[in-house]
């Protein structure tokens, strides 16, 4: 069965693998689908219905270096994966090719697509190479199931 939603499960399970306090990274799109990371200190993931969603995670975070927390939403198809502890996903794979530099100008071009599901496998294999796991993930790719990573 095809799904695009966050289930009540999936955001029981997100919710309980999140401890308090502790620190975590974030490897997801940014709302533009651009690749990016968030690295976090966890205080509270909450179950809560939002917009039309039935399940929905508010989570309540301070990202490394700021000074006050924040509020982040997952729900509909937000993908995530995410990593214990603070770790430079983004430089796992390379995200730009170099077409074209002199010493003034130097042209690149992204390797992947807005909203690229391959962005997520990608690092994923990567850190794997590492013996670096996450700890929660969850992929909404219709070409993919879950365990095939």
């Amino acid at each position: 069965m095809e799904r695009d939603i966050w289930t009540e499960k999936e955001c029981e399970n997100f919710g309980e693998t999140l401890k308090s306090g502790e620190k975590y990274t974030f490897v997801m799109y940014s709302d533009f689908g651009m690749p990016t990371q968030y690295q976090v200190r966890v205080f509270e993931a909450e179950i809560k219905p939002y917009a039309q969603y039935d399940y929905s995670i508010r989570l309540t975070y301070k990202p490394k270096g700021a000074k006050k927390s924040r509020v982040m939403r997952f729900c509909g198809i937000k993908d995530v994966v995410i990593y214990k502890g603070w770790i430079n996903a983004k430089d796992s794979v390379q995200q730009n090719k170099v077409l074209k530099e002199t010493s003034e100008v130097r042209v690149t071009q992204g390797v992947y697509r807005s909203f690229s599901k391959q962005y997520y496998y990608d690092v994923i294999e990567a850190l794997k190479l590492q013996n670096i796991e996450p700890v929660f993930s969850l992929i909404f790719d219709k070409a993919k199931s879950l365990e095939s990573i």
